[in-house]
């Protein structure tokens, strides 16, 4: 759990959300990483981020809760880029880039096509996609809406709007500007989201995500590059709804 008692806050930090960014700059600002190292509490130093969403306890009722966020169909690429072991790494090739929407493809198809594992002996059935429930299905607004959210698209402005940052020497001083314009994580990526996805794929996360996209804004046509007509959008909700 990350938390701040000096601020009352807890901030939710899921993954490929721009979080270690997020957890550099927090690291000045009286936040402790729990829950690691035998249940220690790192080293401020350790600029750890704790992917943990942990909701508030009675004994921190009066915390508010910051939540780390990105367009779901731009963390959906984040993850698969994780996972295939490219991220920074990756090198655009125009020729490749067929190559790239077919590998995504199967990924998101493979990760939405989950089944439930029918229960035997008893044993309470359990999804057979990890991955869907570990890195996907991690925030719940359905107990709580955080108080914040910092959008990995304006991460600077999200930042500098929280409480006890607007008012920071460290935001005055211009170091959060400078440090978060110059993350290549967040400002250089080498595949555009919305030149990978297809109809299909599109409405798979959409359909996961609904509440997501309701709730936090985004819009739920940012997958393409293309105008999409009226006919084309209203089949593509209607389809999902």
């Amino acid at each position: 759990m990350n938390i701040s008692h000096k601020h009352k806050t807890i901030w939710w930090a899921p993954e490929r959300c721009g979080t270690k960014a997020t957890a550099h700059i927090f690291n000045h600002f009286d936040f402790e990483y729990q829950g690691v190292s035998g249940n220690k509490d790192l080293p401020k130093s350790a600029q750890y981020q704790s992917h943990v969403l942990t909701l508030p306890t009675n004994e921190y009722s009066d915390y508010k809760v910051i939540c780390s966020i990105r367009n779901p169909y731009d963390r959906m690429l984040g993850i698969f880029l994780y996972f295939v072991s490219s991220g920074k790494s990756s090198v655009y090739f125009k020729d490749k880039h067929n190559l790239m929407v077919d590998n995504f493809t199967i990924f998101i198809n493979e990760l939405f096509s989950y089944k439930e594992i029918k229960p035997k002996f008893g044993i309470e059935s359990k999804r057979n996609k990890v991955i869907l429930d570990s890195y996907i299905s991690k925030y719940n607004f359905d107990v709580t809406i955080p108080f914040n959210f910092i959008r990995m698209e304006n991460i600077i402005e999200d930042i500098s709007k929280i409480d006890f940052i607007k008012e920071s020497a460290l935001l005055s001083s211009g170091y959060i500007d400078n440090f978060l314009s110059k993350n290549n994580y967040i400002n250089s990526r080498p595949y555009k989201f919305n030149s990978l996805y297809t109809m299909e794929t599109a409405k798979k996360v959409y359909e996961y995500h609904k509440q997501f996209f309701l709730i936090l804004g985004y819009d739920p046509f940012s997958f393409t590059t293309e105008e999409l007509t009226n006919e084309e959008k209203m089949r593509f909700l209607h389809e999902i709804i």
